[in-house]
């Protein structure tokens, strides 16, 4: 008897398919033409088809599935949906045409459905909502044609939990991420009444979406994050340590993301030499030692530059501060024929030093020198006046 029922059940499904009415083929044969449109389909479902059973399946799929994968056309979806095509029908595999759209991204036709209310909460048999895979995808014009439709972009994956922010950051997808960020997801926005926060600050498994972005080399996400998070930022800048005792520098360099760790120093100026605490009590070299001597060459390297513009700052610093003893020995020096290596090396300074103090003591004397001339040349002046003024009287 169980052999009887199955055997009934496979010609009911053959018969589905191959005794579908002539009108069905034919209305699946007009949506396969890529040269008839939507008047050709609309002159058929006025005509010769009017009777048609438009959600009718072939092989499992109704037509409106049929053409939303099949075409993308707007216009060839918008007659479908006139003449009654269910919008949310489920084929064979448990999905809506909104799914199909999401899932090959058809954006034509997943924005015409969504003008018609589609349903955008279900999900696909073991998968995510269509916004998680679309943004997982990345998307991203559906993603934001579902924003416009009022889907929320601060809901959780439905199969991680993760935000949506969370998700494209790990994936990289840097413009669906923006898209996300520019709506619902903005930095420094207050809570709303339903003590929201935005998606940007949240944590997944301890981490938050520019952690993620980081531990897995998506640098694109991370250059738009930076743009973003204000907050990593000021960690970056400020030598602050996340809870766990790391920095996105030391997270890049033991995940072996050298475009990360470039990002990071050259842009943000992260201190190459920062060590983390806890487990991650160590400096970004020595996390760089273990396979990555990419990584570790270019943090040596720039561990070096630092240290010399330090040295160089610091050689300034004291070649400015000149003391009174020191200018003295400088010009007996220099007046004696000492060379200005010979005197940098007398007193202990540099040659730039030298250099400049003498400049100094040459100006001075210069003004020295200028306001005695003035002075003889006023007294004379002065003495001729008198001389004059007693000739007269």
């Amino acid at each position: 008897m169980y052999f009887g029922l199955v055997l009934v059940l496979v010609v009911a499904m053959i018969l589905q398919g191959f005794v579908a009415s002539d009108e069905l083929h034919e209305l699946f044969d007009i949506i396969e033409d890529a040269s008839k449109t939507h008047h050709d389909l609309n002159n058929f479902l006025e005509g010769e088809g009017k009777g048609v059973d438009i959600n009718g399946k072939i092989a499992g799929q109704p037509v409106l599935h049929f053409a939303v994968f099949e075409r993308d056309d707007a216009d060839i979806v918008e007659c479908l949906l006139q003449h009654n095509a269910d919008k949310d029908a489920l084929n064979n595999n448990g999905s809506t045409p909104l799914m199909i759209a999401v899932l090959y991204n058809r954006e034509n036709s997943a924005e015409v459905l969504l003008k018609h209310k589609a349903r955008t909460d279900l999900k696909y048999t073991g998968m995510d909502t269509v916004l998680g895979t679309a943004v997982s995808s990345g998307f991203t014009n559906i993603v934001k044609s579902l924003i416009n439709h009022g889907v929320d972009p601060s809901v959780k994956s439905s199969v991680t939990g993760f935000p949506m922010v969370h998700i494209a950051a790990m994936m990289g997808q840097a413009d669906t991420l923006k898209a996300l960020l520019e709506h619902e997801a903005k930095l420094k926005v207050n809570k709303d009444k339903t003590n929201k926060t935005p998606s940007i600050s949240e944590t997944a498994r301890n981490m938050n979406a520019i952690q993620w972005a980081v531990d897995q080399g998506k640098v694109e996400a991370v250059k738009v994050l930076l743009k973003y998070d204000h907050d990593a930022v000021q960690k970056i800048q400020n030598d602050e340590l996340y809870g766990d005792g790391s920095t996105l520098l030391l997270l890049a360099a033991v995940r072996g993301h050298l475009d990360v760790v470039k990002e990071l120093v050259e842009k943000y100026g992260a201190n190459v030499e920062l060590k983390g605490k806890l487990k991650w009590n160590k400096t970004p070299v020595d996390v760089a030692k273990d396979g990555r001597s990419d990584i570790q060459t270019y943090l040596v390297e720039k561990i070096k530059e630092k240290r010399e513009k330090k040295g160089k700052a610091q050689t300034m610093g004291r070649d400015i501060h000149i003391n009174s003893e020191e200018r003295a020995q400088i010009k007996v020096l220099h007046a004696e024929g000492y060379s200005q290596r010979d005197i940098a090396e007398r007193i202990g300074r540099s040659k730039n030093a030298v250099r400049n103090a003498l400049i100094h003591l040459n100006k001075t004397g210069s003004t020295v020198n200028s306001v005695r001339t003035r002075r003889r040349k006023t007294s004379k002046k002065i003495d001729r006046i008198i001389h004059r003024i007693s000739e007269v009287i």
